[in-house]
């Protein structure tokens, strides 16, 4: 399974676990540190799990997608998140912080937490600006699923292929 397709499927089994779309704008400190970075990928989650750690949330599963846009050039993050129980505000406390946190009234619009209402259709959006992306920053990878995603996805994958085999007819 390619990189892209690893993440398409995240972005489905949030979608089906009643995960959430997440769009994080970067403080201008953080989004430089990420394109003077050769890994930026490893270097953003590392500061997310750490607040995510500081506010008793690690473990929670996230996929994420670094993208740059084609107007302004900012580099910003997308993806999903599956916040089971937890408190919203908190993990929107903990990747504003991850994220280097905005000041003032602009601080309401650095993160954006919504109901995934068309998993493939966020999925096919986060791809837009792929070459963009590719060509401002080092590193080889875009994409990023933590551990406790990969791990929900490839049961809800199995879950899927079982259900899907047992309808048809197929028992082998």
């Amino acid at each position: 399974m390619t990189e892209a397709q690893r993440f398409r499927q995240a972005v489905r089994t949030a979608g089906a676990m009643d995960g959430l779309a997440l769009s994080l704008n970067l403080s201008i400190g953080r989004e430089g540190a990420l394109f003077d970075n050769d890994e930026p990928l490893r270097r953003i989650t590392h500061y997310i799990n750490r607040e995510l750690k500081k506010d008793g949330l690690s473990g929670l599963p996230y996929a994420l997608k670094v993208e740059i846009c084609r107007t302004s050039r900012k580099l910003h993050l997308h993806g999903v998140i599956i916040p089971g129980d937890e408190s919203l505000d908190a993990i929107k406390g903990a990747l504003r912080r991850a994220a280097g946190e905005w000041q003032g009234r602009a601080k309401a619009r650095q993160i954006d937490l919504k109901p995934i209402s068309d998993a493939d259709g966020w999925a096919d959006y986060l791809m837009k600006a792929e070459r963009d992306t590719d060509e401002a920053i080092r590193g080889d990878r875009l994409t990023f699923n933590n551990t406790a995603i990969k791990r929900i996805a490839k049961e809800f994958s199995s879950d899927r292929r079982m259900s899907a085999t047992s309808s048809s007819g197929c028992y082998s």
